[in-house]
């Protein structure tokens, strides 16, 4: 389950566009879609009706723009005088936006309209009239031409959030506010704002407690820089917005007396801050994921990633009117003058603190049995202990028989043992167990490991087991799982979870408040779920299971985004399993051997399962059945067709040779196709000698195109190979990980152009070339013989 494969995937894989040799199902002609990327300007969405994309590029109409700018720093007029379109910089707008119903539409030609900015006739590279006479501009070009004048501002992509940001009044760039390093100059002047995240604003409630509401943008703040990037954050009653005490985790963020520093990060790719406690830059002020009748609870929560999560990240949005008088400063008491004291005799000097102690026991009195919350804790001579440091090892006494739950709730331990002894207790790995290690009782709440394996002994994981645990980000449960107790996980940092098959039994709260979870897959088994599970964690979390079972459930009654499947009609085969061991020896369409081992493909093209088996145990999986992603790995999305999912069951697919890669496209193609009803494409030597000789070379001279340095495109090639074809077509990949055949397919799937040609009816036959790391698609229709 390699959740990071994904990122690296799209960061390292270069797709180009469709090469138009002639009029197949793409066509070469342009296509606009209606754009469904989000807008946010000055901090806050905002909404753009008449916008299309053309190859992954927004184009606005003109006047849309000049509404939505209009009334801000980059105000500016539009209108026809009879030749012209004019634009008029630092001037508002007087019209509105042409009304226009969206539609995806091949109607998009490219504008002949005249345009004069400030009187100056100008040109634009890309504008285009779509589905009538409305003039769409490439919002990037547009920005980039009114820079310098009284109305330009910047836009840019925030990779993060996954919107368009709109800054009126600032130089065009492209890009975000660069970062600003902790020992960077002040990014913010001191002033009054309003502190705006997750789409609302922070509050302040009767009692002082900070909360984030959707309403209006008050209260306002003062804040100051102090130095570096350390910051007061005051109220109108010169108030701190702090802590009291030491920043710990899930403490609340509210007003305080004494002056409280925060460090300011700004965010990579987006213009918004993280707030951390001077003190302690491992804790982000963000939502508590508990909600009150006055709004969402704010308090420290640990994150030791130097980029924050999206709900802790905040913009400071300039207050303009009505502002306040800065606070005062703090005062500061000057300490008098101590007066020469008299010759007294010397006082004794004041005891040493005591050493804290890294290992401690619990009570070795033999009249307590059970251990409970508020239990005492003592060094090795019997000492009572007050105070520890976190990651301190806790030792289980031979006396205690019974263990209450939540005892160990949010622990700082880094490590638990038991005395050899104790008949009723065990570790392994500093984790707690009962004696035989089939109820995980506890997990150390300071152990630095990223990834924990439960053992396959473990039916139950008792309550609060995990909780509020920092550091794992990644956890694989057992086969002989059961049952998970209430609050088992709750606060932890895991972004996919993977239940198994064998839990029939989840309590209430067990996943509550894990901002980071995008994906949890329920089995089709569990009979009993206690409540919303998922209370408090990511909104936009995606349940994935089968359609009637306890997943839906879920999903339905709480809210939640849901993925279901039927399943196939045969086992999920797990990895490491025979072919027998899992049931499916039969249902076999498709089958080839590799150098060291072989493809079987189960279903059909509609449904299937490819399994990768090497001295006949399954080694890698590839489905169209979600059920199967139950086992874990990684989901691939068709964006294009309601976010249909493929799943693959390695983070980091096997680098097979390139005739296994060509194949397993040509499988993989021809599975896309089934799904949309599509007959498969037949494999033809010649396509396949054409695609293989530009793979190879675009690997041998570096380069990636589809027309090579000698001018050759490839209809060039095709019919060089001695393919007489009536419709061709080309697609094109490059993957710096190697060979990969569901990451080739998975983006030409996701990218409109490609898309088209693994959906073709022009063409009923497909070759295929792999090299190094770069992949060629050949589609093809031969003439007539007759």
């Amino acid at each position: 389950m390699n959740k990071r494969f994904m990122s690296m995937l799209l960061a390292l894989c270069l797709v180009l566009g469709l090469f138009p040799t002639v009029a197949t199902a793409a066509g070469g002609k342009l296509v606009a879609v209606p754009s469904k990327t989000s807008f946010v300007m000055n901090g806050k969405p905002v909404s753009i009706k008449q916008a299309y994309n053309i190859n992954d590029t927004n184009y606005l109409q003109l006047r849309a723009i000049a509404e939505l700018l209009n009334g801000t720093a980059a105000q500016f007029n539009v209108s026809w005088d009879g030749k012209y379109a004019v634009i008029e910089t630092g001037k508002p707008y007087n019209s509105t936006a042409t009304p226009s119903a969206l539609k995806t539409t091949e109607n998009v030609r490219k504008s002949t309209t005249s345009f004069k900015l400030d009187g100056t006739v100008i040109t634009f590279e890309n504008v285009y009239l779509i589905d009538g006479d409305t003039n769409y501009l490439q919002l990037r070009e547009f920005a980039s031409k009114l820079n310098g004048t009284a109305s330009q501002f910047n836009v840019y992509w925030d990779s993060k959030a996954k919107q368009a940001v709109i800054v009126p009044g600032e130089e065009y760039t492209g890009e975000a506010p660069k970062n600003t390093a902790p020992t960077g100059k002040a990014a913010i002047t001191d002033g009054w704002y309003n502190l705006y995240g997750m789409n609302n604003y922070v509050h302040i409630t009767s009692n002082g407690s900070a909360i984030l509401m959707k309403d209006t943008p008050t209260p306002v703040y003062y804040v100051k820089h102090i130095e570096d990037n350390k910051y007061t954050i005051q109220n109108t009653d010169g108030k701190y917005l702090g802590v009291s005490g030491k920043a710990e985790i899930g403490k609340q963020v509210k007003l305080v007396n004494t002056q409280y520093l925060w460090t300011l990060c700004l965010e990579k790719d987006n213009d918004t801050f993280s707030l951390r406690p001077a003190d302690n830059l491992k804790m982000l002020f963000n939502a508590a994921g508990q909600t009150t009748i006055d709004g969402s609870l704010i308090c420290l929560w640990t994150y030791e990633n130097e980029d924050a999560p999206n709900y802790a990240e905040f913009r400071f949005i300039p207050v303009k009117e009505n502002v306040p008088v800065a606070p005062p400063d703090p005062t500061v008491t000057t300490e008098p003058e101590e007066p020469t004291k008299p010759t007294q005799p010397t006082e004794p000097t004041e005891p040493s603190e005591p050493t804290i102690p890294y290992k401690v026991y619990t009570t070795s009195d033999p009249s307590v049995k059970k251990l409970g919350k508020g239990y005492q804790i003592f060094d090795a001579a019997g000492n009572k202990v007050t105070r520890v440091s976190d990651g301190y090892e806790l030792v289980i006494t031979q006396n205690i028989e019974t263990i209450d739950d939540y005892t160990f709730y949010n622990n700082y331990a880094g490590k638990f043992s038991v005395e050899g002894n104790n008949p009723n207790f065990t570790t392994e790995d500093g984790v707690l167990f009962n004696k035989d290690k089939t109820i995980l009782i506890a997990y150390p709440g300071s152990k630095k490991d990223n990834k924990y394996k439960v053992p396959d002994s473990v039916v139950t994981i008792a309550t609060g087991a995990f909780a509020y645990n920092g550091h794992l980000k990644e956890i694989e449960f057992g086969s002989n799982l059961k049952v998970i107790g209430v609050d088992a996980f709750r606060g932890c940092h895991f972004s996919e979870l993977v239940i198994p098959e064998s839990v029939t039994t989840i309590y209430g709260c067990a996943f509550n408040d894990i901002k980071e979870l995008k994906k949890i897959a329920l089995p089709s088994g569990i009979k009993v779920i206690v409540g919303d599970i998922l209370s408090g964690s990511n909104k936009d979390v995606v349940v994935y299971g089968e359609y009637g079972a306890m997943a839906e459930w879920i999903a339905n009654t709480y809210g939640y985004n849901f993925v279901g499947t039927a399943t196939l009609g045969f086992t999920n085969i797990k990895i490491g399993q025979t072919e027998s061991q899992a049931g499916i020896g039969g249902n076999i369409f498709g089958y080839f051997r590799t150098t060291s081992g072989e493809w079987k493909f189960y279903g059909s093209y509609e449904r299937f399962l490819a399994v990768y088996y090497e001295n006949n145990k399954a080694k890698y999986l590839y489905t169209n059945d979600l059920t199967i992603y139950t086992r874990g790995g990684i989901v691939y999305t068709d964006s294009n067709d309601n976010n249909r999912q493929f799943a693959a069951s390695a983070g980091y697919l096997p680098d097979f040779d390139d005739t296994t890669t060509e194949r397993l496209i040509l499988e993989f193609t021809n599975a896309f196709r089934g799904l949309h009803g599509l007959p498969a494409l037949r494999w033809n030597d010649r396509l396949a000698a054409a695609a293989r000789s530009h793979s190879v070379d675009m690997e041998k001279r570096k380069f990636f195109d589809h027309i090579n340095p000698e001018g050759e495109g490839p209809a060039d090639r095709i019919a060089a190979a001695g393919y007489d074809w009536m419709a061709c077509a080309e697609n094109i990949y490059m993957s710096s990980v190697g060979n990969n055949a569901s990451g080739a397919v998975n983006s030409w799937v996701n990218s409109y152009g490609h898309r088209m040609n693994l959906l073709t009816t022009s063409c009923d036959e497909l070759g295929v070339g792999s090299s190094g790391g770069y992949a060629t698609q050949n589609f093809g229709k031969q003439k007539s013989k007759n």
